[in-house]
Parts: C-alpha cells; structure tokens; sequence
C-alpha cells in the first residue's frame, strides 16, 4: 500500500474537492471522449457490471469518503503554492513531501501495473478519476495560510450541505450553476489537449519503460498544476475594472459580487471541461499500455514542455476573459 508523512498531511490540514456535481460533470465529460474500450477496462479492473455510465458518479465521489483505512489519502487532494502569489508551481518546492501531483504521477503508474495487487490496482484507479478533476480546481493549488479558502468565510451562500466559504464557493456553488445545462454533454470528441496529447504521443509501444513513464508524468501533471495555478489569484480576489484577479483579496465576511460569479463560472466551465477531456485520454491511455520493468538503457523524454504550457495558459486565460 501506498505510505506517505501523516505528520505533515496533519499539519497543513485536509481540503475537500468539487463536490460531487463537480465530478459528476467530469465524469459524464470523461466518458463522452473516451473509447468503448476503456470504460471495459475500468470495469474490469474495478470488477463492475459494464457499461461504465452507471458507476461514473460513484466512482468520481469515492475519494471524498474512502474506507477508514484510506482517509489518510484526503491529504492528497491539493498542493499549496507560496502565499498570494499568482501562478506557477515547483515540484520540489509546492510538493516536498506528498500531494496531489506526486499522487496522480504514482497511481497512474500503479493502474497500469499488471504486478500490482488487484486492491492497489482498484484503488489508484479510484484515485486517478478523482484527482484529475480536483487537480484543476484553483482553489486546490491555493495556499497552505488558509487551507485553500476552507478558512475564508463568504456571504451569500447559505447551504446546509457546504459551509460557506471560498473553498466550498469553487467546489459547489459555482459548478452547481450549469450542472442542469447542456454544458457537459455538449463536450464531444474529437476533444484536441496539447497537453495530454503530447504525453501519449512520445509512447509508441504497449509496454513502456518504468523510469520513462515516471519522468513524463511528473512533467506533465506539473504542467497541469502550473496551469490551475494561473487561475488562483482570479479565484482569490475580487473583479477589478481592468479584469480578474486585480481587485482587493477576498477576506473574511465577504460576498463576492455578481460579476465575480458570472466571470469565475466561465472558468469553472473551462477547468470542468479539461478535467474531463483529459481524464478520458488518460484513461484510454491507462488501459492501452502496460509498465514494464526499467531498461537500463532507455533514455528518459527530456522534452521541455515549459514553453507550450505558458502559449497553452495564456491562449486559455484570453480566451475566458474575451467572454
């Protein structure tokens, strides 16, 4: 089973996730740009009933509440970049312990892992259609000084079932805006992520050297991080007149305005619809390809992807902000 520092997850505290509607749109998003094939897989492994539709909303909310003997992986649903700075994350530094990118880059591995248990397999990929939707939330790369917005109370949202807060605000009352609209089935392939797209693309065989994989998913799930953190100060800050992310920091007591809603539900809708098209081609990549054993003589991907993530944000932040 997997180990990691309980002291430390302790110490910085637990977050939470998109609630389920959240997870529910990614998945529904997630199977709609998936093969037939995949969801066959998932099954299998998980040991369902096919189709996969059934279970989708299931199995995007089991992290949330694991078994007992897996709570300790709620610690593992976010990372924290320094204080009230806006973008940009650093594996060795946002992540020196455990979190979310170190979790996405060890269960995609273990879910691919013919070796592993069949529990360890059941539960990475658990794990993986849970954390990819959390990972592009911007709340869940925010800061370790407020646990994510957890320790922001906000006004105007009274719900019984989420506190009101500028966590809860991304994970609930934003998604729950377009939940019962055609957003989510309106994704439909063929869905293009240059991302992803460009991980999968470097794997020409079914059976991929160990060490490779790792290296390349430890760059691209930071790419994602990085991404999600360029929405964080828009996510932490009220609406300015010169746009998002420029206004005074959301405090204590505040109630964030029409036009921060209306903007902030248009990234909502962006970050929902990536974590969705990108959990499906990692699912289809899951299960068309196995991990073998290390090769001493393969060479890792040195491919620097820095540059195509920083035209990626940037093409994504304009695009929302011209709406």
């Amino acid at each position: 089973m997997f180990l990691t520092n309980l002291s430390y997850l302790n110490l910085i505290g637990i977050s939470y996730s998109w609630a389920g509607e959240g997870h529910d749109m990614i998945g529904k998003i997630a199977l709609n740009n998936m093969a037939p094939g995949s969801g066959d897989f998932v099954c299998s492994v998980l040991q369902l009933t096919c189709p996969l539709q059934p279970h989708i909303n299931e199995l995007g909310r089991w992290a949330d509440k694991p078994p007992d003997n897996l709570s300790w992986t709620q610690g593992l649903h976010f990372a924290n970049i320094p204080y009230h700075s806006c973008g940009g994350f650093d594996l060795s530094r946002d992540c020196s312990k455990d979190c979310i990118v170190s979790a996405l880059v060890r269960y995609i591995i273990t879910s691919m892992d013919n070796q592993a248990s069949q529990e360890d397999r059941q539960v990475a990929i658990k794990m993986v259609i849970h954390l990819i939707g959390d990972i592009h939330n911007p709340v869940h790369m925010g800061y370790r000084e407020d646990k994510g917005g957890n320790n922001i109370p906000v006004g105007g949202f009274a719900n019984a079932r989420y506190p009101a807060n500028l966590h809860n605000l991304w994970d609930f009352h934003i998604p729950i805006r377009f939940k019962n609209t055609p957003f989510a089935q309106n994704i439909t392939p063929p869905q293009k992520d240059q991302l992803v797209d460009s991980f999968t693309s470097t794997f020409s065989t079914k059976k991929v050297d160990r060490n490779v994989l790792e290296s390349s998913l430890k760059r691209l799930i930071s790419d994602i991080a990085t991404e999600t953190t360029s929405y964080v100060c828009q996510a932490y800050r009220h609406m300015a007149g010169d746009g998002p992310g420029n206004g005074p920091w959301i405090q204590a007591g505040d109630s964030p305005g029409p036009i921060y809603m209306n903007r902030m539900t248009l990234v909502g809708q962006d970050r929902i619809r990536k974590a969705g098209v990108r959990l499906g081609k990692m699912l289809d990549f899951i299960s068309t390809h196995q991990v073998g054993e290390n090769d001493p003589n393969a060479k890792k991907d040195n491919t620097t992807w820095s540059s195509v993530v920083s035209v990626i944000v940037t093409m994504s932040v304009c695009v929302i902000l011209m709406n």
